[in-house]
């Protein structure tokens, strides 16, 4: 009962930072969104940190199997982008490329996995808490990338449980976004060229 009074103390926290950044002027909102979450996650992660961040390599195979896939058929079984073109600018990579996922690692991996130790679990809320992405409109909702994020994140609490490091977890998630801002935008920017050439070839 303790434990989940923590967890519940502990999320409602990271809520109410989101919700209090959301006063921030749109310019300023990502910045400050992704400094105030990792700063709360590493406070509250500091607090009692059994999970180390020694290199290890258990997690990165499956997780680019099931990456790759998403790549080759994600589109097939469903998979739906952000609702925005994200530009691969120096702020996106920091702030929803770095900062974000190494926030949201701490929060589910290193504090939510301690006091529940169980990967299908952890999963599961790791999934469901990208709904908010829905929620605020971000993203479309998509069966598909509701269980891609629950085969990812029970693949990062395996891990995580195996090696009793943040290492994978950490790293394959900012490896994610990253490709998720980069792989986008150039199939946008190809797209655009391709559209761009044709209309010269119809004015000549």
């Amino acid at each position: 009962m303790f434990r989940l009074l923590e967890a519940t103390v502990i999320v409602a926290g990271f809520f109410a930072v989101q919700s209090l950044c959301r006063f921030l002027k749109p310019r300023l909102r990502l910045v400050g969104l992704s400094v105030a979450q990792v700063c709360y996650a590493v406070l509250i992660y500091l607090r009692n940190p059994i999970f180390d961040f020694s290199p290890h390599l258990k997690g990165f195979l499956p997780f680019g199997l099931l990456f790759t896939v998403t790549l080759l058929v994600g589109k097939f079984l469903g998979a739906k982008p952000a609702n925005v073109q994200l530009k691969p600018t120096i702020v996106n990579f920091l702030t929803l490329g770095l900062l974000l996922p190494i926030s949201e690692e701490l929060l589910f991996r290193g504090i939510l996995l301690r006091l529940f130790p169980n990967a299908l679990f952890n999963g599961a809320l790791f999934s469901i808490f990208h709904l908010l992405n829905v929620v605020s409109r971000f993203e479309t909702f998509s069966l598909y990338n509701l269980i891609y994020r629950f085969a990812v994140g029970l693949i990062f609490a395996n891990s995580t449980l195996a090696t009793k490091s943040l290492f994978s977890a950490m790293s394959c998630h900012v490896i994610n976004n990253c490709l998720g801002i980069l792989l986008p935008w150039l199939e946008h920017e190809t797209e655009k060229r391709r559209h761009d050439t044709r209309g010269e070839k119809h004015e000549q």
